[in-house]
């Protein structure tokens, strides 16, 4: 009796186990369908040699391998990626910055280089459901290299970059206002005159003025509501302008006149900007009789100004 009641016992934990067993073999099942496969490879290592237990170990620890390294691989192509935007809006601040200086096909060149690698980023794909197909994506995506692309753009910057620096400087007065002119422009003390900025050479000068927004309300006027073309038509009356302000060939409103220092005739280009809190009054002049060749790039160092 009492081998017999021994026997039923060990019988009945034989059967608790076998169903605990399950239980947590259904449950390890179920994580590694949901692709959770480190709680199942908990599980799992429990189960010891419980059904294909051990099989189903090693599939989640290739699993959680795999997945970390596709995880490692999809964010060295999101640093590969950040790399060219980088390097994209680095193009794109020189195209911007030398609209209108550049010649035409340099600009071109720079433009196609943009397009192409923009073209070549690739995306990251979702993770493959089975081994082999992850390790596959993981390949492609390691295999993704930029550097001939970012090289062709960077070439095509660097040639366009320093096409404009043989040709124009780039000036930022400190104090609001930042434009390309020619070379060897020397900065004056225009203070005398009333002068935010005044730069020049042995040929050519450039003076500008802000009128803020501060000194405006001192008068009783609201300038943050005026228009460019409202201030425009200030300059005119308080300067006893000949004619109007005008577009130029790139949309900028401009005036031209001639005015005698002394005895001597000038040639004035005055443009006009408004900034967030003060309206710029930018004088280009030269003598009158190199008019000819200087109004012509007076127009393309306008098109270059910006006011903060």
């Amino acid at each position: 009796m009492k081998k017999f009641t021994a026997a039923l016992l060990v019988l009945i934990l034989c059967v608790c186990l076998a169903g605990c067993s399950s239980d947590d073999y259904k449950k390890a099942t179920g994580l590694i369908a949901s692709k959770d496969y480190a709680a199942a490879s908990e599980i799992l290592e429990k189960l010891g040699s419980y059904k294909d237990a051990s099989a189903l170990l090693a599939k989640c620890k290739d699993m959680i391998s795999l997945t970390e390294a596709f995880d490692t691989a999809v964010k060295a192509l999101a640093e590969k990626n950040k790399a060219v935007e980088t390097a994209v809006a680095a193009a794109n601040e020189v195209l911007a910055n030398s609209d209108k200086l550049a010649d035409g096909s340099l600009r071109t060149a720079l433009e196609t280089a943009i397009a192409e690698v923009k073209a070549a980023v690739k995306t990251a794909p979702e993770m493959p459901a089975e081994a082999g197909d992850i390790q596959k994506a993981i390949d492609e995506i390691d295999a993704v290299d930029y550097s001939k692309a970012l090289k062709s753009l960077d070439d095509k910057k660097t040639a366009l970059t320093n096409k404009i620096d043989r040709d124009y400087s780039y000036y930022d007065t400190g104090k609001g206002l930042s434009l390309y002119m020619g070379k060897r422009m020397i900065e004056q003390d225009g203070s005398a005159n009333n002068l935010t900025a005044f730069y020049a050479n042995s040929s050519y000068m450039m003076a500008a003025h802000a009128d803020t927004f501060e000194m405006f309300k001192s008068y009783g006027a609201d300038a943050s509501a005026y228009s460019l073309k409202d201030y425009a038509d200030l300059v005119k009356k308080a300067n006893n302008f000949e004619g109007g302000f005008s577009e130029d060939s790139y949309g900028n409103l401009r005036i031209t006149y001639e005015r005698n220092v002394g005895e001597t005739p000038y040639f004035y280009y005055s443009t006009v900007r408004k900034g967030s809190d003060a309206f710029w009054l930018i004088h280009f002049s030269c003598l009158d009789a190199a008019r000819a060749e200087y109004e012509p790039l007076f127009e393309l160092f306008a098109a270059t100004i910006k006011v903060d």
